[in-house]
């Protein structure tokens, strides 16, 4: 029995080539921004039944934020922010799928303090890669590939991947271009245990700095809430002031603000008044001093 080959009529694959092209003419701008492609996902998509993702203007800031790092022009960024304002839905899920669809080759690690729920997060961000709204948008971008496609460790045919762990997790032999480090630890115990604290501060000293492929160019980013001045950002930030640590750019967005905010974005300039919330749809003030109440105040930040 012979093998039946592939139809390479020049006529199919010119046919083919307008269409792609077309097809990129018409999604260029989501392309080009990922909160038009969240915008757009959420619309045609519905994750979990949900069909729109309700943007403030700190979205805009992190969202500029994370173009600079995409194009290299920031490599170490600390963003600190409440729980439950999107970040990981943001920077954990939809950036990196969007980097990896604009740069099929970059390999990702994503870590969290629990394995359990990076693994979900893993999941999620491969349902986003493969579902039509980003093929329609990204339609030469490569597919998964088929020898490695788990929940936590998937890549595409060009070796482009994500893979999920634990913070403390196995990455050793690992190596990334982008490694993701969001909430490494519980709040309440960077906040009660230094035993914890230091392990965090001690597995990013010892082994994270040198997960990266290219430790200059390669970029690491942090997510999360302040909770203790030894806190990982605490750490990282004051070897920075002491010109024994790595450059940072820092973008803080407490739930509150404590003083005026102005942050340039390529967007628009945004700014935020003393004792403006950071959102004020999902968390108005009330609903933001009922929170404040019943926590520590440095879980509130």
């Amino acid at each position: 029995m012979t093998k039946k080959l592939p139809n390479k009529d020049p006529r199919l694959q010119v046919k083919k080539e307008i269409i792609i092209k077309a097809l990129e003419e018409k999604t260029q701008e989501y392309r080009d921004d990922i909160l038009k492609t969240i915008w757009i996902y959420f619309k045609e998509e519905r994750p979990k039944g949900v069909e729109e993702f309700l943007f403030e203007p700190y979205h805009y800031i992190v969202a500029d934020t994370l173009e600079k790092v995409y194009k290299q022009e920031i490599t170490r960024l600390i963003i600190n922010i409440p729980p439950g304002f999107g970040k990981t839905e943001l920077i954990t899920k939809h950036f990196p799928v969007h980097s990896l669809w604009r740069n099929p080759y970059l390999q990702i690690i994503v870590t969290w303090y629990s394995w359990t729920l990076t693994k979900g997060f893993s999941a999620e961000a491969k349902e986003i890669h493969e579902s039509p709204c980003f093929k329609k948008i990204f339609p030469r971008a490569p597919q998964l590939s088929d020898t490695q496609n788990t929940k936590d460790h998937w890549q595409n045919t060009v070796w482009g991947s994500y893979y999920a762990t634990g913070a403390w997790g196995p990455i050793t032999g690992k190596r990334a271009n982008l490694l993701i480090i969001d909430d490494p630890i519980k709040p309440d115990e960077a906040d009660k245990s230094e035993v914890k604290r230091l392990g965090v501060n001690n597995w990013y000293d010892n082994t994270v700095i040198s997960r990266l492929f290219n430790p200059l160019s390669d970029a690491i980013i942090i997510i999360m809430q302040r909770t203790h001045e030894n806190d990982l950002c605490g750490h990282l930030i004051d070897k920075m002031d002491n010109w024994h640590g790595e450059d940072w750019e820092v973008v803080s967005l407490p739930a509150i603000a404590e003083t005026y905010e102005e942050f340039d974005t390529s967007y628009w300039t945004v700014t935020r008044d003393e004792w403006v919330t950071l959102d004020s749809q999902r968390y108005p003030r009330a609903a933001l001093d009922t929170i404040e109440a019943s926590l520590w105040k440095t879980n509130f930040y």
